[in-house]
């Protein structure tokens, strides 16, 4: 399970999705997402889910040495890698991923933020151009606006919204 869940970690998280944000980050979360204790993340609801999101968050951005390290990056980055893990056969049967499918969050980059934005209407959700611009109060409206989309595109969790925003915007 850990080969899996460290090329999770290698392969959700490639450097060209943390491009900008600071030389060799991409590389020092790599390795923390695959040492990460899968069998501590809580899935018995929203609140717990959310809580583990922003402790481990928190924790990730402490070990960081890497310059230019921001809470946006390292919350897609999270967010990338816990697609992954949920889609993972192996990682989702051993560790019931699937329980917390349905509170997994979008992974949000500026393409996402201004497809999701394209989708509210003006003035709905405030932009921001770089990951190391996006804080926690944002993240959770962007979140929000994910989850009724997921209802209303048939998607089916808000962690998949972008696939289809990216088929669509691509």
């Amino acid at each position: 399970m850990r080969l899996m869940q460290e090329y999770e970690a290698v392969s959700a998280v490639p450097g060209n999705a943390l491009r900008n944000q600071g030389k060799g980050l991409a590389a020092e979360i790599q390795k923390i997402l695959g040492a990460l204790e899968l069998a501590n993340i809580p899935a018995g609801c929203q609140e717990s889910y959310d809580h583990w999101l922003d402790q481990t968050t928190t924790e990730i951005l402490s070990q960081l040495k890497a310059e230019g390290r921001s809470w946006g990056a390292v919350r897609k980055a999270l967010n990338l890698f816990m697609r992954a893990c949920i889609c993972d056969h192996y990682l989702r049967g051993e560790y019931q991923l699937d329980q917390i499918e349905p509170f997994a969050e979008i992974p949000l980059d500026s393409v996402v933020s201004k497809a999701l934005r394209r989708l509210a209407g003006r003035g709905k959700l405030r932009a921001w151009d770089t990951l190391k611009q996006l804080t926690p109060q944002e993240n959770q409206k962007y979140q929000a606006f994910a989850a009724e989309q997921a209802k209303n595109l048939g998607v089916p969790a808000r962690v998949y919204v972008d696939n289809l925003l990216w088929l669509k915007n691509r």
